[in-house]
């Protein structure tokens, strides 16, 4: 975090543009008794949500940076840490600005435990506000850390004879299936169902020592009306939608969810259309909706729903789209922006583990890559994960079938050049956008710049992609063939990347020219916002190609020779 930059945003929009899940802003002027108080409040609050920032200095009402008195920084730290229980450990940094003013700052990370005040206040963050932990919120916290697992609690009064007739025979024979695509012996136990749900871990004992079936094998197994007072959100519901308000049919199920599953995947399969593409010799039939990746979204909301939270997962299939609701947030660190390669985190882990035995679920990952490649390889877009109130939704769009996008990637694989992920995404974006640069590349992938660079410069080499401009401005496009062979012309535009460059290059002929320049200079001179015109300024400050004097309406920048 850059604390100049966020300070000079402080000054000229407010705290309340600064400020939000993880930025929390304070004024600081006496270590007296409240102040501690506040800050060991606020450091409990981040440390039991999802980590951040704590700037201390800034006025909350006036929006002015008015200082902090001047501390050793490890009193503050032990401040926070003597009043915490367990101790959090937060290092803080002094910083003073050009006008002399100290501000303190302190990153706060997430913890995997939960913490309190030494007066025993819990507290986490929701929107901008540091609001009490109540218990079943606790509750919740320790799952999405993985501390507490209710899928591998015992469940009472419902035992095997509640699990659905001929489940417990197909629960052996996928366990079997499993094995042999594993390279694993198999060994068949369909004739006891303690033995066939003991094996793929649906079992535990209770506070006796007796072995019972798991919340995770009731959820997967047994039928509905004896769970229902114990997980009452259980349901899956089904809803053909004809428009936004009229739906044309609606299914729902509370009974065992390895049945739920298919019998939905099979329902959306019979509701939708299939397009034929001939490659070569060989005829395709290509569906709407890939049922493969269908059945994946699915099976991951049944996986990792919260089952807390009392609300069924919906699928909603519309003429040009499904969406699949999920109850419950991302947990872990999950995002939208890094749910393909993000490190396995699950809410329920004894549910997982089950799953995977049945060859449902990669408990190594959260299937989502399997989502993606599955819709690509159809000629599809890439599905769509939107978290919000409570509640994760995966969109899978029907958009008309790219045949020639098909087309090349059978092309590219029979000739034994099999394409990646990660390289089907770039081409796909490519494809539509024109052209990509280094930093979207990272972005769209999902994974480190280094790794966006290898797959840019592998396509490249594969003469699939054409590269431009060197080092950092560099960008890439279609190659002749591969435009022709997807059927794009590829128009000479303009690229992001190239007019931020035109636009440095304009603004530092015009500093030295003048001498100096200032924000509204380089907005006659470019016609672009205030705020484009700021992050222009800062990128050449941060290239050591101008040196800012001056803060607000008054900096000035000058060229550096």
């Amino acid at each position: 975090m850059k604390i100049n930059h966020i300070l000079r945003l402080i000054e000229e929009k407010g705290v309340d543009a600064v400020e939000d899940s993880e930025v929390e802003i304070k004024a600081f002027e006496s270590a007296d008794k409240e102040f501690r108080k506040r800050l060991r409040r606020t450091v409990v609050c981040l440390a039991n949500s999802k980590g951040g920032h704590i700037i201390l200095g800034v006025n909350e009402t006036t929006n002015k940076v008015e200082g902090c008195p001047s501390i050793d920084p490890m009193d503050l730290s032990n401040v926070v840490y003597e009043g915490t229980k367990p101790g959090i450990l937060v290092e803080f940094e002094r910083h003073t600005t050009k006008e002399g003013v100290i501000v303190y700052h302190a990153r706060v990370p997430k913890s995997p435990r939960i913490h309190a005040t030494s007066d025993g206040a819990r507290y986490h963050r929701v929107g901008k506000k540091c609001m009490p932990l109540y218990p079943d919120e606790e509750y919740r916290l320790l799952m999405d850390r993985g501390i507490l697992d209710i899928t591998n609690q015992p469940i009472e009064r419902i035992d095997t004879d509640d699990i659905r007739d001929g489940l417990t025979e197909g629960i052996a024979r996928m366990q079997s299936e499993r094995q042999k695509a594993l390279g694993i012996s198999v060994s068949r136990n369909d004739g006891d169902p303690i033995e066939v749900l003991g094996s793929i871990g649906a079992l535990t004992e209770d506070s006796h020592g007796e072995l019972k079936l798991s919340i995770a094998g009731a959820i997967l197994a047994v039928e509905g009306q004896k769970l229902i007072p114990i997980i009452p959100g259980r349901k899956l519901i089904y809803v053909q939608m004809e428009g936004d308000t009229e739906y044309k049919e609606r299914r729902e199920w509370d009974g065992a969810a390895i049945i739920a599953v298919e019998e939905v995947t099979e329902t959306i399969r019979k509701n939708s259309k299939v397009a034929t593409l001939r490659i070569g010799v060989v005829q395709r039939e290509i569906p709407e909706f890939p049922p493969n990746a269908v059945r994946e979204v699915i099976v991951n909301a049944v996986a990792h729903r919260d089952y807390f939270i009392n609300a069924p997962i919906i699928v909603r299939q519309y003429p040009d789209r499904i969406e699949v609701a999920s109850p419950g947030a991302f947990v872990g660190g999950i995002t939208a922006e890094n749910i393909l390669h993000h490190n396995p985190t699950h809410r329920n882990p004894a549910l997982v583990r089950i799953m995977h035995r049945l060859g449902l679920v990669e408990e190594i990952g959260i299937g989502v890559d399997r989502v993606y490649e599955a819709l690509l390889r159809s000629g599809k877009e890439p599905p769509v994960f939107v978290s919000k109130d409570e509640q994760v939704t995966c969109t899978i769009p029907n958009g008309s079938l790219d045949e020639a996008f098909v087309r090349f990637i059978e092309e590219h694989g029979g000739k034994g050049e099999g394409m990646t992920l990660d390289e089907l995404i770039v081409i796909h974006y490519v494809k539509r956008h024109q052209s990509i640069d280094r930093a979207t590349a990272t972005r769209i992938i999902q994974r480190p710049d280094t790794a966006a660079t290898s797959v840019l410069s592998r396509l490249v080499d594969r003469n699939i992609l054409k590269r431009y401009g060197t080092r950092g401005g560099s960008y890439y496009s279609l190659s002749d063939g591969s435009a022709r062979k997807l059927g794009t012309e590829m128009r000479d535009m303009r690229h992001p990347v190239i007019d931020d460059l035109r636009s440095q290059s304009l603004i530092t002929e015009a500093a030295r020219s003048m001498g100096s320049i200032t924000n509204s200079d380089v907005r006659e001179l470019l016609g672009v916002s205030r705020y484009r015109s700021l992050r222009l300024l800062d990128a050449l400050v941060d290239k050591g190609e101008l040196r800012r004097e001056g803060t607000r309406r008054w900096a000035r920048y000058f060229p550096v020779e």
